[in-house]
């Protein structure tokens, strides 16, 4: 997904958030992490998606603040309360008619856990009440049919918290008798999970879990690495969580299905939903 003029102001929001978040006594240092990374943009201007876009800025941050994880504690407390509301949400998975459809629901509810996009949403709230099925009407039937025939399933996390959601999702696709490989960011970045989260929450102990190479708020082709993208390509389906991975992956090197939240404007009008819609959908390359 080409960034647009409407993505200029969210990057520039982010740029102070993790500025303060990393510096957050020094305001020269603050203004510096803006200052450079709005040179960056000022020097090539719109090109590629925003993840690629973003990248420069996360690469930046350490180097000049000090501070490798800015995101720490946010990622520690969402990874504290997904895993308090666990077991209860498992008990709910168990007792659907239809698990998998229930655990992938609430994957995509937990990918409000989103520091990104600069706007609070009730995650929790949603998880009591968006029981309904808009999302899966075209798509869910065409997964289930593909799964049926699949060996292989990788899947690309986003972030914190949604990553211990995920797991009820990688244990339904374990019940399936599917080989899952989850994906995560190769850095700190955002509040997107490392193997640090993917240890912490247990994903490990379900499926094999790698490293993307994606050092970006949302992975694109050329942030993956090589072992990684052969990974990808050799996988019998993929799934990508996340608004990030899918402006980053859309339309790119083979078919994924993406489940995500449209968080943001510029992305809800792009599929013509209102934003905070649920999104499941398969996009060829």
């Amino acid at each position: 997904m080409q960034a647009a003029m409407e993505c200029l102001p969210c990057m520039m929001a982010q740029a102070v958030r993790v500025a303060r978040l990393a510096a957050p006594d020094d305001e020269a240092v603050q203004q510096n992490v803006v200052r450079v990374f709005a040179d960056h943009v000022a020097r090539h201007g719109l090109t590629g998606s925003p993840p690629a876009m973003l990248r420069p800025l996360y690469a930046a941050v350490p180097r000049l603040t000090g501070t490798a994880d800015p995101f720490a504690q946010v990622k520690q407390h969402a990874n504290r309360r997904a895993a308090q509301l666990l077991p209860g949400l498992r008990s709910k998975v168990s007792a659907a008619a239809d698990p998998l459809h229930t655990a992938l629901n609430i994957a995509i509810i937990g990918n409000y856990m989103d520091a990104g996009t600069g706007i609070e949403f009730d995650w929790e709230g949603a998880l009591e009440t968006e029981n309904r099925a808009d999302w899966s009407a075209r798509w869910y039937p065409s997964f289930r049919t593909a799964l049926q025939t699949a060996r292989t399933v990788v899947i690309l996390g986003d972030n914190c918290g949604e990553i211990v959601l995920d797991t009820l999702l990688v244990e339904q696709l374990n019940a399936l008798g599917l080989d899952v490989t989850y994906a995560v960011r190769g850095a700190p970045v955002l509040n997107d999970a490392t193997m640090e989260d993917a240890l912490g929450c247990g994903m490990t102990q379900l499926c094999r879990v790698v490293d993307s190479g994606a050092d970006s708020p949302g992975a694109y082709p050329e942030s993956l690495s090589a072992g990684f993208t052969h990974t990808l390509m050799q996988a019998d389906v993929v799934l990508a969580k996340g608004q990030g991975n899918f402006e980053g992956l859309r339309g790119h090197l083979r078919p994924v299905w993406f489940a995500f939240k449209a968080k943001c404007a510029v992305v809800a009008q792009m599929l013509d939903v209102p934003q905070g819609t649920s999104m499941f959908l398969l996009q060829q390359p």
